[in-house]
């Protein structure tokens, strides 16, 4: 109980000071976490309380006339103690890090940034790469173009990045923005961005599946190209043009879902998604025929009305 009063008090201690985590290792042999805060300190979070210490053994009685007597036993070993964490995790928007104590409440930390910097025209939006592998844009306005991939800041962490929060107040997503970044697995993209430009998402091959807003209204040629690993799009009402080979490469797509009642107007063939016979394409009731006189149907050999979704 003292180790656990200790813990807690320390915690508390950190909370009070509004002290935000830097970073979280495990420590050997699984004993525990090593959390680096702000100001420098650090704090070890060990799995478990060491065993009180075995008692003495007793004194032998005093043995009869003649006789000696019999020596104390040995004293028991201490046991071991319960575990004082039950888990660390990184809280759902990756911005903060839950500690689960296995008796007493849960303690939430703000990461600290490990970059940061601006990323739009005039210094008007920021971006700050996490520990846990997310980063964030915010502000309001377009995102610089940077012309090529690598001239991007957070370029650096392209092979850590594995989620981007795009917050309200950004509009575009520019030429080559997170090109190559194999691990991202999520993306969020907010309802004021309007443009997702060439690019920006080629060869994120740990990408499972993108939502593209209502406010988007053209997506660049090569967007999403070879992201290998792609097997779901919902495209919002909103988006009146693909480029060319917008999803070209994506071997895993299933299925796709576009909003719009007039259907976007796409390069299409097989240099803009790549489709395979059991891919559908799903579309609000009642526009199948649309989809289908726009020529959809040379890429998907099933186009069915959005009340037909699984």
């Amino acid at each position: 109980m003292a180790a656990l009063e200790k813990l807690t008090g320390e915690l508390n201690s950190a909370i009070d000071n509004a002290l935000s985590i830097v970073s979280y290792t495990e420590l050997a042999d699984g004993a525990g976490w090593r959390i680096a805060f702000s100001d420098g300190s650090s704090l070890d979070l060990t799995n478990g309380l060491d065993g009180a210490d075995g008692k003495d053994g007793t004194n032998g009685k005093d043995g009869k006339d003649g006789t000696n007597g019999k020596d104390g036993t040995n004293g028991r070993d201490g046991t071991n103690g319960d575990s004082l964490i039950e888990k660390i995790t990184p809280s759902e928007d990756g911005l903060s890090i839950v500690i689960t104590l296995t008796s007493g409440p849960t303690y939430t930390f703000a990461q600290a940034p490990a970059a940061s910097g601006t990323a739009g025209v005039g210094g008007s939006l920021t971006w700050a790469f996490y520990p846990t592998g997310t980063l964030t844009f915010s502000g309001t306005g377009a995102m610089i173009d940077y012309g090529s991939p690598g001239d991007q800041p957070w370029i650096g962490h392209a092979d850590e990045i594995k989620k981007v929060v795009i917050l309200s107040g950004v509009t575009s997503i520019e030429n080559s923005a997170f090109k190559n970044c194999t691990n991202l697995e999520s993306v969020t993209i907010p309802e004021d961005v309007t443009n997702i430009d060439v690019n920006a998402f080629e060869g994120c091959t740990s990408l499972k599946s993108i939502t593209i807003p209502e406010s988007v209204t053209s997506i660049g040629q090569s967007a999403f190209a070879y992201c290998e690993d792609l097997k779901s799009i919902t495209i919002e009402e909103g988006v009146g043009s693909i480029g060319e080979g917008a999803f070209v490469g994506c071997t895993s797509l299933a299925n796709v879902t576009i909003l719009a009642t007039t259907p976007p107007l796409p390069t299409l063939g097989d240099d803009n998604f790549t489709a395979n016979n059991n891919d559908t394409l799903y579309v609000p009731e009642g526009c199948v025929d649309k989809y289908e006189a726009a020529d959809w149907d040379s890429v998907f050999s099933n186009i069915k009305a959005i009340t037909t979704t699984p």
